[in-house]
């Protein structure tokens, strides 16, 4: 779904476009990564509903929030471009997106789907606490601290430790065995990613 906002109190012309996980800066956002079979009913559902196909309705210069350009969902990622623009209209995005250059189902489908990644570990789980919800927890324990004596015991029976130290630290010296995920804002999606469930 997407919204035009409007100051109702002030104006009676859209002031901004949400557009969800449907429209990017320079991009657009990629269907679901789990189920194969569903990327192309997806991207055919992103061609069809989405905002490339109801740029008639939308005002050329209605803005798009700021977030949307920094998402990790989109082709440009893909391809290995973020985009530096901070926000965009729905003009510019129909004069320079490419999926608004795109008036085929077939070729938008076949360019959404182009280079998908495969899903990240933890997407799995993700899709089922998202379906289900968390189990209760009976409270969470902070973590015993450890002696550094019980390091290299526990890596010698194949236990899984993480360093939380920067690359550079880590590089400068490390527990065999261990691996390092740098406790910085990135943790949780690499950790998600390398880490079992």
């Amino acid at each position: 779904m997407s919204f035009m906002v409007t100051d109702g109190a002030v104006a009676d012309s859209p002031m901004g476009v949400v557009t969800g996980d449907f429209l990017f800066v320079g991009d657009v956002g990629r269907p679901d990564l789990l189920e194969k079979a569903a990327r192309v009913s997806g991207a055919s559902e992103l061609f069809r509903q989405g905002p490339v196909r109801q740029r008639p309705a939308f005002p050329l210069d209605a803005g798009s929030p700021p977030g949307l350009a920094r998402s990790r969902c989109g082709l440009g990622v893909r391809q290995g471009q973020l985009s530096a623009v901070p926000q965009s209209t729905m003009g510019y995005e129909k004069l320079f997106n490419w999926a608004f250059q795109i008036p085929e189902e077939a070729e938008f489908i076949r360019q959404v789907l182009s280079g998908q990644p495969d899903p990240p570990r933890y997407f799995g789980e993700m899709k089922r606490l998202n379906k289900l919800g968390p189990a209760i927890l009976g409270g969470l324990r902070r973590p015993a601290r450890l002696p550094e004596t019980r390091l290299r015991p526990l890596l010698r029976d194949g236990a899984l430790v993480v360093d939380l130290r920067t690359a550079a630290d880590f590089a400068g010296g490390h527990a065999p065995g261990s691996i390092n995920i740098p406790l910085n804002r990135s943790f949780t999606g690499w950790a998600g990613w390398l880490l079992p469930l």
